[in-house]
């Protein structure tokens, strides 16, 4: 059971999935960034997310800037740790896990960032809401 919430929660933290609808969550409004913005925003940060699932995941992100991330996730029913690497490629950043859910390893999930204030909102492959983030500077000690 554990590895099916976790499952859930990286399929939807890399980008989601198609056959989730979030009706009331959109993008009108939003500012979409570029590749070149999304590769300066996520390079050196740590990334307070918030899952826009029904599981209400919480994750803190590590991007760096060589291209790597890391992770760590909890609900109320489970946590656990992800890492992997991180591109951008047509206007969206895409991931491609390594470690944390064998099952989904090696396959790179892309998504289009947006822009509203100081926030950031990752979207799922059908124009939905994934997750909200708030970015600030990864420092040396981290």
């Amino acid at each position: 059971m554990k590895t099916l919430r976790l499952g859930l929660f990286v399929l939807l933290f890399l980008a989601g999935s198609n056959s989730l609808n979030f009706a009331n969550d959109s993008v009108n409004g939003l500012t979409p960034l570029t590749g070149e913005e999304i590769s300066k925003t996520f390079s050196n940060v740590i990334d307070h997310a918030q899952v826009q699932d029904k599981a209400k995941t919480h994750a803190t992100n590590l991007w760096l800037d060589n291209g790597k991330f890391t992770s760590k996730w909890s609900n109320h029913q489970s946590n656990g740790i992800v890492t992997g690497k991180w591109y951008v490629e047509a206007d969206q950043r895409c991931v491609i896990m390594e470690t944390g859910l064998p099952d989904l390893t090696d396959r790179a999930t892309c998504g289009s960032i947006y822009r509203q204030g100081d926030s950031y909102f990752s979207v799922n492959t059908d124009g939905s809401i994934h997750g909200i983030h708030q970015l600030s500077p990864l420092h040396e000690t981290e």
